[in-house]
C-alpha cells in the first residue's frame, strides 16, 4: 500500500491543454497523474480520463472490455458491477475459473470478474443501485489509487496521487445522448431538474452520480485548468477537421499545417456557444467556492508562455519536490495567427461583438477588431435551442460524439450571483490574467436580448417545450438502458 501525502483533481474545460499538462505531470516520480510515464514491469497504469461517461466514447467501451485497463474505469464499474452482483452466485463462483465456465452474459468480462466479484461481495444490492453513493466510494478508491480494487496501479514512489475530469461531464449542459453526465440533473444557473417521473421501475431510488458530493467527501486539491473560450472553440474545430488532437512528432505538424485553416459556417453560434460556456465555467466556480477548498487556477496561455513556471506553481502547490520534465511531448496544435486559421475570422467577431461579449475576446482578437471592416451582421437563426457546433472532440482512442443539450432557460426568478467572482492564477503578477465574470443576472439580459430579436415568441416557446420532452425521453432511456 502507498504511503500518501494527499491527492488532487484537474478540472479542464475541453481543447484547454490539460492533456498536456497532465502528461508533464505525470513525469514527476512522485506523482501519479495516471502512472504510466514511469516503467515497472508487469504494472498497469491508470487510464487518464477514468471519469469518462459512457456515452462520450460508446464505441470504445463495447469494443475494449477484454483490456485490463477498462476494468478501472467508472464507466466499467457503473456498467457491469450491477450485472454482476444479480449474478453473483454463478459467476463468482471459485470454480468458475476455466474459459467454458464462464456464462455467455459474461464473455468479454471474465478477465474482470475476480475484481467485479469482490465488488460486488463488499457492497449490497441498494448501495450499487445507489449512483451517487456508488460514485462517491469510486472516486474515493481512485484518489486513494486503491489497487486491490481493479489492476490498474501507481508507481512505487507516488505521493500524491491525481486525476483530470472534463467541466462539460459535469451538469446538464453538455451531455451526451444518454445523459450520464455526473450531477446530470444540475443546471448552469443552480436548477435542480426533476426528472424523477421518467425513471423506471423505481425512480425514487436513482440519484445521479455527484463529483460535487465526492469531492466534498474526499476533498482533494483542485486544478482548475482553463483556456480563453473562443480559443478553445477555434481549437476544437481545427481538431475536428484535421483529425489532430495533439501534435506528438513531426508527421502530426506537417497533416496539421495542411488542414488548420478552417470556417465557422454559422459564426452567429460561435457567440451562443462562447455564452453557454461562460456559464458553465461560472457554474463550475460557483461550485469549487461553495466547497470552500484549495484550488490552483492555471490558465493554458500562461502555462505555454512559461512551462517550467507553471510546473513549480503545480509543484509547489502539490507538496513534492521539483523534477526536470520533458516539455516536448506534445507541441501546441495551432501555431499561426488566428486571422491565419480562421477564414472567416472577421464575421466571427462581429457576432461576438453584437452579442456584447467581446470582453471574453483574447488579446490577439481584440487587436484584430480594428482590421475587422467588411462584416455581416446576424439575426439569431430560428433553431438558436439546439447546439448547432461541431463534435465535442475527445482525443484519441475516443470517439467523438455530437452533444445536442438543451441550453439552460434563465428567468428572472433565477437567484443573481451575490458578487462578480475573480479568478487569477498563481503564476507571478507579470504573467497573471485577471477578469471578471459577470453577475448571472447579465446572461438574462442577454437572453432577453436575443429572445427581442426573435420573429415569433411563439415560436421559440414551441422550441422550448420540445427540447423539454426531448430531455424527459433521453432520461427515460436512459432508466431502460440496456448494455447495447
Amino acid at each position: 500500500k502507498l504511503e500518501l501525502k494527499g491527492s488532487f483533481l484537474v478540472l479542464s474545460e475541453p481543447r484547454a491543454g490539460s492533456e498536456w499538462f497532465m502528461s508533464v505531470l505525470d513525469q514527476n516520480p512522485l506523482v501519479c497523474a495516471s502512472g504510466t510515464s514511469t516503467s515497472e514491469s508487469g504494472r498497469i497504469g491508470f487510464p487518464r480520463d477514468i471519469f469518462l461517461p459512457y456515452d462520450k466514447a460508446m464505441t470504445y467501451f463495447k469494443t475494449h472490455r477484454e483490456k485490463m485497463r477498462m476494468g478501472c474505469y467508472w464507466t466499467f464499474i457503473n456498467r457491469w458491477l450491477p450485472v454482476v452482483k444479480t449474478n453473483e452466485l454463478a459467476w463468482c463462483n471459485a470454480n468458475t475459473k476455466e474459459e467454458e465456465d464462464v456464462p455467455a452474459a459474461a464473455q468479454g468480462i471474465e478477465r474482470h470478474l475476480p475484481k467485479l466479484c469482490q465488488w460486488a461481495k463488499e457492497y449490497t444490492a441498494e448501495f450499487i443501485d445507489n449512483k451517487e453513493a456508488l460514485f462517491s466510494e469510486y472516486f474515493h478508491k481512485v484518489l486513494q489509487a486503491d489497487s486491490e480494487a481493479w489492476a490498474c496501479q501507481c508507481p512505487k514512489t507516488t505521493q500524491v496521487v491525481g486525476s483530470r475530469i472534463m467541466t462539460d461531464w459535469i451538469g446538464n449542459t453538455f451531455m451526451g445522448p444518454m445523459n450520464l453526465n455526473m450531477d446530470s440533473t444540475q443546471a448552469d444557473n443552480g436548477t435542480v431538474l426533476d426528472f424523477s417521473s421518467s425513471f423506471r421501475p423505481s425512480p425514487h431510488h436513482y440519484s445521479p452520480p455527484s463529483v460535487w458530493k465526492a469531492i466534498k467527501e474526499v476533498r482533494p486539491k483542485i486544478i482548475y485548468f482553463r483556456r480563453n473560450i473562443v480559443d478553445e472553440l477555434v481549437s476544437r474545430r481545427v481538431a475536428a477537421k484535421s483529425g489532430i488532437f495533439h501534435v506528438k512528432n513531426q508527421k502530426d505538424a506537417a497533416t496539421l499545417m495542411q488542414r488548420q485553416v478552417v470556417t465557422f459556417e454559422k459564426p452567429e453560434n460561435v457567440a451562443w456557444e462562447l455564452l453557454r460556456r461562460v456559464q458553465h465555467r461560472e457554474y463550475v466556480q460557483a461550485n469549487l467556492e461553495a466547497l470552500g477548498l484549495e484550488v490552483l487556477n492555471l490558465e493554458y496561455d500562461d502555462c505555454i508562455k512559461d512551462m517550467p513556471a507553471c510546473m513549480e506553481h503545480t509543484e509547489r502547490f502539490l507538496g513534492v519536490d521539483t523534477h526536470s520534465y520533458d516539455y516536448n511531448t506534445f507541441s501546441k496544435s495551432i501555431g499561426d495567427s488566428v486571422d491565419h486559421i480562421v477564414e472567416n475570422y472577421a464575421d466571427v467577431l462581429s457576432a461576438v461583438q453584437q452579442k456584447g461579449l467581446e470582453h471574453y475576446l483574447s488579446d490577439e482578437w481584440i487587436q484584430l477588431s480594428g482590421r475587422s471592416d467588411n462584416v455581416t451582421t446576424f439575426l439569431p437563426p430560428d433553431e438558436m435551442y439546439l447546439s448547432n457546433m461541431e463534435a465535442d472532440m475527445q482525443h484519441a482512442p475516443f470517439e467523438s460524439t455530437t452533444t445536442i443539450a438543451m441550453p439552460t432557460i434563465l428567468t428572472d426568478n433565477a437567484p443573481p450571483s451575490s458578487t462578480s467572482r475573480q479568478i487569477n492564477t498563481l503564476l507571478p503578477p507579470s504573467t497573471t490574467n485577471n477578469y471578471t465574470l459577470p453577475t448571472l443576472r447579465s446572461f438574462v439580459e442577454i437572453v432577453n436580448e436575443i429572445h427581442a430579436q426573435a420573429d415569433s415568441q411563439e415560436h421559440h416557446r414551441d422550441l422550448r417545450a420540445v427540447h423539454m420532452q426531448a430531455q424527459q425521453d433521453r432520461f427515460r432511456h436512459m432508466g431502460t438502458l440496456s448494455d447495447e
